[in-house]
This record gives structure tokens, sequence and C-alpha cells, in this order.
């Protein structure tokens, strides 16, 4: 019997070990995200043409980037490639595709590197869509860029949609 109570105590142990575990590492991922959004440096990339009829879908927009096209053509049509674009900023903060690299490269004050995943042709940063609430999709016809914030690591977070005179929109 006391063989059955010990076991009952270690099963009740483990569990609670494995629960505070994945609260720790949940808690670590937001804790993350948050010092992205607060400290990331910013960068703005330009969006290139969707189907429009994928534009607005529902209380989301579909989003392409300019640099994505470049990236595909510097890869040689690979089916799976992850790695990290490196971008010059202009004196506007829009990150113009400068090379590619398979490990985070050593950059200069005017550069970031952007991590991304290509698979079957498609290439990945944060995010494909942007969600609003509903009924604010018009707003956001205009967006021509991405603003981003982006860490050490090169892992970016989409902040906010630009118009074309790169000024955040507010529905």
């Amino acid at each position: 019997m006391n063989a059955h109570v010990h076991l009952g105590w270690l099963r009740s142990g483990l569990l609670m070990l494995g629960a505070a575990l994945l609260l720790i590492g949940f808690n670590y991922a937001v804790w993350s995200k948050t010092q992205t959004l607060e400290r990331g440096a910013i960068v703005k990339l330009k969006l290139a043409p969707v189907d429009p009829r994928a534009l607005l879908t529902g209380d989301y927009m579909t989003l392409n980037y300019a640099i994505a096209a470049q990236l595909r053509s510097r890869t040689s049509g690979a089916h799976a490639v992850d790695g990290f674009a490196i971008v010059e900023l202009d004196e506007q903060g829009v990150g113009k595709l400068a090379g590619l690299s398979e490990t985070l490269p050593a950059l200069n004050a005017k550069q970031l590197a952007l991590q991304f995943r290509q698979r079957e042709g498609q290439v990945k940063f944060a995010t494909n869509a942007f969600y609003f609430q509903e009924g604010q999709g018009k707003a956001f016809e205009a967006a021509r860029y991405g603003e981003f914030r982006v860490n050490a690591k090169g892992e970016l977070l989409l902040t906010h949609l630009l118009d074309e005179k790169l000024v955040r929109i507010k529905p």
C-alpha cells in the first residue's frame, strides 16, 4: 500500500512540475514578444500586390511583400530555405534587400537581419495576414507598407500598416 501512495505522490509531483514548466515557457514567450515590441528596431517593408479577391477576406487582409519576390529569385526556387534577409534601411526606415545569409550575420548600423522561411515557393516573414476589427477593412485598402519591430535574433512582429506616405493607418 505504501508503494501505491508513493507512486501517487510522484505522479502528482511530476504533473505539477510539468504544468509549472509549461507556464514558465508560456510566460517567457509572452515576455520575449513584449520586449521585441518595446525595444525592437523598426523596419518598414513595401507590400507587393496580392490577388484582389484575397485582399480583404472577412476581418483580415492578405499580405505579400516586395522583398519576398527578390528572395525567391535569389534562392533559385529551392523548396525549403530558412535564413536571414539582410536589409539596408533608407532615411525613412524602409528596408531594401542587401543580401542573404544562412546564419545570423554581423551587421553595420544601417542594416537589420530579418528571419524568413521559404516553403514551396512561398516566403514567410512574421505574418502573411493583418487582422482588424469588423467593418474597418476599407481604411486598410490604402496600405502600401508594413511596419515591423525586429529583435536581435531577426524575429519580426508586424505592428502597423502604413500608407504610401509611410503614415500609420488608423481606421
